[in-house]
């Protein structure tokens, strides 16, 4: 295993905890390494045929785990593009490829195309998966969802692992139909023999859970077969991390930024309306709008072309615990209204901090109450200490290296005492990746991407566009 990265003290916890086990679950909190282990796990059981189900947001991260943690040992196939059907040749094909090259191969799949027909056939009865990893496990937490259920018919699967960071985001029950999935033999397969057993029912007709009962079995139970990671508790992790999540744009958000990319203009079907370009600065404002999800219409103003980072961050955010606050960086107002929307709907206490709000203490820090700040980049500057928070999720950049550098150490800096985790919503094969790449470079952005006069990188100049 020598090509594989090596482990944090408590990740080889975790992967002495579930090697043995064939079903079990990484309950890890988000940045604690779970996928690493993941990734150490499939090599160690000698895994050949990987089925790999998870939120669409990040089918994409896989890839680029596996090829950065175990390079050159896996053959690994996404399968987000097309219909059911296409996903279900394209796996195929990949099989058949993996199988010339000798190589064990991997499938990533979304959970809502995974029990369709016909992939769902074929990985039931066809396939021969020898493992299955179920990521962000609390997503087939109903026991009644389609997606549910098809992971707990997986039944010939040898290995199966959950990795979530909220294995009961809303209470015991939550857990049920995980274990159902990866191990039916701890709390069986019946839902309501479960909930009569661990629940104090009421209510209208004595069907609402008024209460849980046998709490303490039901906790040993569930540790049993989960390895559990607080980021409080570990203290041998890295003072910071930057995660890349990768976007994929749907067909109809990718022909729109194709157009403005290289035509400076584009018509708007759904809303009989067209966006224009006037200039090189402004095609860049306008791209970097198209991959967060909208457009400026010469006659509607701002409309929403698209919902790809919005579902990517609500994933994200449901996956952290309600205890641990996360604060949103984003450029524009519209993204503030949808990190605000995001945060609402999954009924997290919303503050932000922009030209229009400040919910700040006296101080100039997080309110207690607050779970889910929004964080105008260029609001978030100079005096303002939101180290109540250790997981920050960029959802748009500006381009201002300054204002990144500020809003990096409204975390990190003295009075933080937690290691923090950055994320980053970038867009694939577009401008998002230009942005994020000068910024890492310390270089100006916009002389970068546009390639303008050189005096304008000597001098450090930035420019400030509409919309922020």
């Amino acid at each position: 295993m020598a090509n594989l990265t090596p482990l944090w003290k408590h990740q080889q916890r975790a992967v002495d905890f579930a090697r043995s086990k064939p079903g079990s679950m990484l309950a890890m909190e988000m940045g604690t390494g779970k996928s690493l282990c993941a990734v150490h796990l499939t090599a160690l059981w000698e895994a050949t045929r990987i089925l790999i189900l998870c939120p669409k947001s990040v089918t994409g991260v896989w890839k680029r785990e596996f090829e950065k943690h175990a390079p050159g040992m896996f053959e690994v196939c996404i399968l987000n593009k097309g219909t059911v059907k296409q996903k279900a040749d394209q796996a195929k094909l990949h099989l058949s490829v993996a199988q010339v090259k000798n190589r064990p191969a991997i499938f990533v799949i979304n959970y809502e195309s995974a029990w369709r027909e016909p992939f769902a056939k074929w990985a039931q009865f066809e396939a021969n998966f020898d493992l299955a990893i179920f990521d962000e496990s609390h997503k087939i937490k109903s026991h009644k969802g389609k997606a549910s259920r098809f992971c707990t018919s997986l039944n010939n699967i040898t290995r199966k692992l959950c990795l979530t960071g909220t294995p009961m985001p809303h209470s015991p029950g939550d857990i049920f139909a995980q274990y159902r999935t990866i191990s039916p033999e701890i709390f069986g397969t019946n839902w309501y023999r479960f909930r009569n057993h661990y629940a104090h029912m009421g209510g209208f007709q004595g069907k609402q859970i008024l209460a849980w009962v046998n709490t303490d079995e039901l906790q040993e139970k569930f540790k049993s077969h989960a390895f559990q990671v607080a980021k409080d508790d570990v203290l041998d992790l890295p003072e910071v991390r930057h995660i890349d999540i990768p976007i994929q744009l749907e067909p109809k958000t990718r022909r729109i930024y194709d157009k403005l990319n290289n035509e400076f203009y584009c018509w708007l079907e759904d809303h009989q309306d067209e966006v224009t370009v006037a200039n090189a600065l402004t095609k860049l404002l306008r791209l970097q709008q198209a991959t967060s999800g909208f457009a400026k219409a010469e006659s509607n103003g701002i409309v929403q072309i698209g919902e790809e980072k919005q579902s990517t961050l609500m994933d994200l955010i449901e996956g952290v615990d309600p205890s641990s606050p996360v604060v949103v960086f984003a450029r524009f107002r519209q993204d503030l209204s949808v990190i605000k929307r995001v945060a609402e709907s999954l009924g997290r206490v919303y503050g932000e901090v922009s030209g229009s709000r400040k919910d700040l203490t006296d101080h100039a820090t997080m309110p207690e109450d607050v779970q889910v700040m929004g964080v105008q980049i260029q609001s978030g500057g100079v005096g303002i200490d939101l180290t109540r928070a250790h997981i920050a999720i960029y959802y748009s950049m500006g381009y201002s290296l300054g204002d990144y550098v500020q809003s990096l150490a409204r975390l990190h800096r003295p009075g933080q005492d937690h290691p923090v985790a950055f994320f980053h919503l970038v867009a694939s094969n577009t401008v998002d990746q230009q942005v994020y790449s000068a910024l890492q470079s310390r270089q100006n952005v916009v002389a970068e991407i546009l390639e303008i006069d050189p005096e304008l990188k000597k001098n450090g100049m930035t420019v400030q566009m509409e919309g922020e």
